[in-house]
């Protein structure tokens, strides 16, 4: 999904702010396409997705409204878009993003939002649709899974999917 037009316009000052301050010629804004994050990733603030054509370089939507944050997300995905995607997170990437003078700044808000993050832990509720038991869950259960009451009561204790759970997703905003 693309970006709002507030977020939008907001990317496209940063850039030449960024550019202004580096020195870099590396085109307009425009010569990127912007969109959002996944809301539900909390390991990924933002991504470059280097392309023939337009790069995509997209933001976890949270990042938005703190502080330079974005800013320095930008930063961050530019120094790929400069360097290409054989260099990765390697010595000369480091150099080329350290030598940006709010480096250790940014780095700290990102942390910051890395930890705000991982306070954002959904809770599943899984529901018997049969018996309407409920229990809360903060992982996606894996493989198979149905009521244990109902599988006991009416299977003779065997896995029987007319009992299967159903999950649903309450987001608690732990701040």
């Amino acid at each position: 999904m693309g970006l709002t037009s507030e977020h939008l316009n907001h990317i496209h000052h940063l850039f030449y702010v960024l550019c202004s301050e580096r020195g870099w010629a590396i085109g307009l804004p425009t010569s990127f396409d912007y969109g959002y994050l996944d809301p539900d990733l909390k390991h990924v603030q933002a991504r470059i997705v280097l392309r023939e054509g337009k790069s995509l370089i997209l933001f976890h939507p949270a990042s938005f409204g703190r502080g330079n944050l974005v800013k320095g997300l930008l930063h961050h995905e530019l120094c790929h878009h400069l360097l290409g995607p054989e260099v990765g997170h390697g010595p000369t990437f480091s150099a080329l993003e350290q030598g940006w003078d709010e480096f250790y700044h940014w780095k700290q808000e990102s942390a910051d939002f890395t930890r705000w993050l991982l306070r954002q832990r959904p809770e599943y509720t899984l529901t018997c649709l049969t018996c309407g038991t409920s229990m809360l869950r903060n992982t996606v259960p894996k493989g198979r899974i149905a009521c244990r009451i109902c599988c006991e009561i009416h299977s003779n204790g065997d896995y029987d999917s007319r009992y299967n759970l159903h999950i649903g997703v309450q987001n608690s905003d732990k701040s």
